[in-house]
């Protein structure tokens, strides 16, 4: 028998997403995770200037994430506690033993995979002037689940999106650049440190797992009310952290590359000059 109704749209589809939203996050994060330590850090850290323009900025935007998500939620910032360098830095924020805490917690753990990718969207549609039809997805019935409709729209939103961001790359200008530069280093921290998987995890797989669900439902709830598609917003906003996240992500790897290439090619003129000379 098929799942109709009330049930189907208030409480399983908004279900599954909500599933599908830590899914996604740790997929994102693991995958992140593994790339950077094993690929990007070692690279980047033989090199003072990509340890310092590249590493340190990127651990200074997955810290300002953290500091902002924390302090617009309510959290109790201390500075003296606070730190930031070119290996590891830290906010140290307290929250109270509540529903509110645990949202605070959560939201603050999980900012820099998505804060920065928001932020940058911003400035692209902005500095690029790209045109994103968002009044397209204010439009879609509150209860439509046509994945023809959500796909199409999807495209809608991310081909420019994309193509804005190519341009930047092949046409440059200055504030193009700058902009591209931030995709790229907001993208090496995108995943979470150690002190942030245990701070989500202490929510996520216990007990205040629970009302944050229920906050989640009830949030589908009031959108649906007011004619919103709450699950279209939600795999918009997912898919546009996705692409500048992976954007960033392919620059990093053009960069690494370039490094790496830069450093065979040095070490084998070093070697040549250096024979040369002993004959």
């Amino acid at each position: 028998m098929a799942i109709e109704g009330p049930l189907l749209y208030y409480f399983v589809v908004p279900s599954l997403l909500f599933v599908g939203i830590l899914l996604f996050w740790l997929v994102q994060s693991v995958s992140l995770l593994f790339i950077s330590r094993h690929f990007f850090f070692p690279i980047f850290y033989r090199h003072k200037i990509t340890e310092w323009f590249v590493v340190q900025i990127g651990i200074a935007i997955h810290e300002i994430s953290h500091f902002f998500a924390a302090l617009l939620t309510g959290s109790k910032i201390n500075l003296k506690e606070s730190f930031i360098t070119s290996r590891a830095g830290r906010i140290s924020a307290s929250t109270s033993p509540s529903i509110g805490g645990w949202i605070s917690t959560v939201i603050a753990a999980f900012a820099p995979a998505f804060l920065p990718g928001l932020v940058l969207f911003l400035a692209s549609v902005i500095i690029l002037e790209i045109h994103v039809p968002f009044s397209d997805i204010f439009s879609v019935d509150p209860f439509s689940l046509d994945s023809g409709i959500f796909l199409g729209l999807l495209f809608s939103i991310l081909s420019p999106l994309f193509n804005g961001l190519v341009s930047a790359l092949f046409e440059p200008s200055l504030l193009g650049t700058l902009l591209l530069y931030f995709v790229m280093i907001s993208s090496l921290t995108a995943s979470p440190s150690e002190d942030d998987w245990k701070a989500s995890a202490g929510v996520l797989f216990s007990f205040p797992i629970i009302p944050l669900f229920i906050l989640f439902l009830l949030i589908n709830f009031v959108a649906m009310q007011f004619d919103f598609n709450f699950t279209l917003i939600v795999l918009v906003g997912v898919s546009i952290i996705f692409l500048y996240v992976a954007f960033g992500v392919f620059l990093l790897s053009c960069l690494a590359i370039l490094l790496k290439i830069l450093s065979i090619t040095l070490r084998s003129v070093s070697k040549r000059c250096s024979g040369a000379r002993n004959d």
